[in-house]
């Protein structure tokens, strides 16, 4: 996304993440196999937190981005940050499989 914030910076109206989240090994991250499809590094977070630091920049007036949590994120703690500058809630909380997944809304 970084590669297109010069030209979308507040154009984007819609954002939605399905990021790795799975608390990994920092080695795991950036391979070219399967494990990148998961590989969430510590805490789960590493892709998390760059992208939601670009959400801000990106968004429109009237823009949302939807991003998926899994419960070891800690999803309540990381709304709850404040070096985002973003209204955040939790619009869906469902069990699949073992994994227990929240998908947050970030506003302006």
């Amino acid at each position: 996304m970084s590669g297109l914030l010069e030209r979308v910076a507040g154009l984007v109206d819609l954002i939605v993440c399905n990021p790795p989240y799975v608390e990994t090994d920092e080695d795991e991250q950036g391979t070219s196999d399967l494990r990148a499809a998961w590989a969430g590094g510590p805490m789960g977070l590493s892709f998390t937190n760059r992208l939601v630091e670009l959400i801000p920049k990106m968004l429109s007036s009237n823009g949302v981005a939807y991003v998926v949590f899994e419960d070891q994120n800690k999803p309540y703690a990381f709304m709850e940050e404040s070096r985002f500058h973003l209204k955040s809630e939790v619009i869906l909380k469902r069990r699949a499989g073992r994994e227990l997944l929240y998908v947050l809304k970030f506003q302006k």
